[in-house]
């Protein structure tokens, strides 16, 4: 086999899914399909075993866990696999037949990592800022990894690369891709970028990651700091740790504020203060460089009235009592009893 499609599954309403209609019209031959009922609740997992009984022709596998997050059901999907490559696919978004084939044509190729283009709202984009080709210097392929924020759905992995490295995504919480980011371009010896559509990302959805703040939004926290912590270990110059430093800022500092920011008073600027206090601390205890200016001079999308308006929660933010790591910490395994 070639693929395996991972996918996993928490309470979902499988019959509005079009993903799962998708998979059922590609031409799949060398395929595996691995479905991951994650501690559903309710049907979840009758109604993918009356799916994968519906579809006999399909090599559907089907694996039923305790809640532990996509990380911990992706994890189950990769240990599973059997297949050359894997492809993390949420079940909210489509894949093309295009990149499909494409993945069959070159999979002798050997490529640990192939990257594709994903729509949003209509608009065709790359995670990647280099022309498509074939790129085997481990140097330079590190080098174009860690300077990109990819979606990592946008990306197909050879299986034997992510377990020869004990590469998994972090369990028991939300934005586990955040931490991968980190951590796997250390590992990647060849890149192939194509500017093949290969994945339709839904933003008009419920899941967690794309919804109004909760409780659970605040795991973006933990896998910023596990993952920049991790990346760190591999970093070969300070030129990586800077780049690394950058992702930490930008992902646990600047859009972890933008996820709770109000114009009008309300209580989360209370968690806006907190964030901005723990990322006080993580910075000192880390010897991270960049200040609030840094993290937000650089951003030309903002207007200098708005930077104000953050300015003044960051001094704000001083007056907080307490230990901001705590509370994360336990906020984050209350949402998971």
């Amino acid at each position: 086999m070639y693929l395996s499609l991972i996918v996993p599954f928490y309470n979902r309403d499988i019959s509005s899914l079009t993903l799962l209609k998708t998979l059922t019209e590609l031409s799949l031959d060398g395929v595996e399909i691995i479905l991951v009922d994650d501690g559903s609740t309710d049907n979840t997992y009758l109604d993918l075993s009356n799916y994968k009984d519906s579809f006999p022709d399909q090599n559907i596998q089907l694996i039923k866990q305790g809640n532990k997050g996509p990380g911990g059901a992706r994890n189950a999907g990769l240990k599973l696999s059997q297949a050359k490559y894997v492809w993390f696919v949420d079940s909210d978004d489509d894949i093309t037949q295009e990149a499909v084939d494409f993945i069959k044509e070159y999979s002798a190729g050997n490529y640990d990592v192939i990257h594709f283009n994903y729509s949003a709202r209509g608009i065709e984009k790359s995670g990647l800022e280099v022309a498509p080709g074939s790129y085997i210097n481990p140097t330079e392929v590190r080098t174009i990894l860690l300077g990109s924020l990819v979606p990592l759905w946008s990306n197909v992995y050879r299986r034997e690369m992510l377990i020869d490295n004990d590469i998994y995504y972090p369990e028991y919480c939300y934005y586990e891709d955040n931490s991968l980011d980190f951590i796997y371009p250390f590992f990647v010896k060849s890149l192939l970028n194509t500017n093949i559509l290969a994945y339709k990302y839904n933003e008009d959805n419920e899941s967690i990651v794309r919804s109004k703040p909760n409780p659970r939004t605040l795991d973006r926290l933990y896998t910023a700091e596990y993952g920049f912590k991790e990346g760190l270990k591999h970093t070969l110059s300070k030129d990586e740790v800077d780049i690394l430093e950058k992702l930490f800022v930008r992902l646990y500092l600047v859009n972890s504020v933008g996820k709770y920011t109000t114009i009008n008073p309300s209580k989360q600027w209370i968690v806006m203060w907190r964030i901005m206090k723990d990322y006080r601390r993580l910075a000192k205890d880390l010897n991270i460089r960049y200040s609030f200016f840094d993290a937000y001079n650089n951003l030309p999308e903002l207007s200098s009235k708005f930077k104000l308006f953050l300015y003044f929660h960051w001094l704000s933010s001083y007056i907080l009592p307490g230990n901001t790591a705590k509370y994360f910490e336990s906020v984050r395994r209350k949402a998971w009893q």
